[in-house]
């Protein structure tokens, strides 16, 4: 799996993301996953626009009277309705509905040194683990196919971050939860 998305350092670029991406894999059963960044204000085009593209056309359904969207299943059969048909570049459109994702919010990682200048991370099998590196490619068939070795001349290589649980920190009973009071 490739995914493309801004290079918004305040939405994607943070530890607790780039945790969430290392357990892709596991999650989803992808045996290979790829988050790659643009830089800052570009990526305005069909690549960014996967997730807009249908908010916008479910936005105009309801303000023209065409679709009732009061939910995510609503949203699911209005894109499963609507949207099959495919234009521009896109070659084909998907749309599973998941009824609940479970979600431990509890998680969270340690600094990753940085975070802002990566570019690509990639995650594989069932690790905890990462690799970023500052450049992407897909110029030849092999990036596209997660075979990155022949072009570390051109990229670099990858850094391998192990992404480490924070142990939450218990304050004592003793200690002032407010330091304002």
């Amino acid at each position: 799996m490739h995914e493309f998305t801004d290079g918004c350092a305040a939405q994607y670029k943070s530890r607790h993301c780039f945790g969430d991406i290392s357990q892709t894999c596991k999650d989803f059963g992808y045996s290979n996953f790829t988050r790659n960044f643009f830089e800052t204000a570009h990526a305005k085009g069909p690549q960014d626009a996967a997730g807009g593209l249908l908010k916008r056309q479910a936005d105009i359904a309801v303000l023209r009277g065409r679709a009732t969207i009061q939910n995510a299943f609503d949203l699911y059969n209005f894109a499963v309705m609507n949207m099959k048909q495919t234009i521009s570049v896109c070659k084909r459109g998907l749309f599973r509905f998941v009824e609940t994702i479970s979600r431990d919010k509890s998680i969270s990682y340690k600094p990753v040194l940085n975070i802002r200048l990566v570019h690509q991370v990639v995650v594989r099998d069932n690790r905890d683990e990462i690799l970023i590196r500052e450049l992407s490619c897909f110029s030849c068939d092999k990036c596209a196919s997660h075979f990155y070795e022949e072009n570390f001349s051109n990229t670099g290589s990858f850094t391998n971050v192990n992404m480490i649980v924070e142990t939450p920190t218990v304050l004592d009973n003793n200690e002032n939860k407010n330091p304002r009071n």
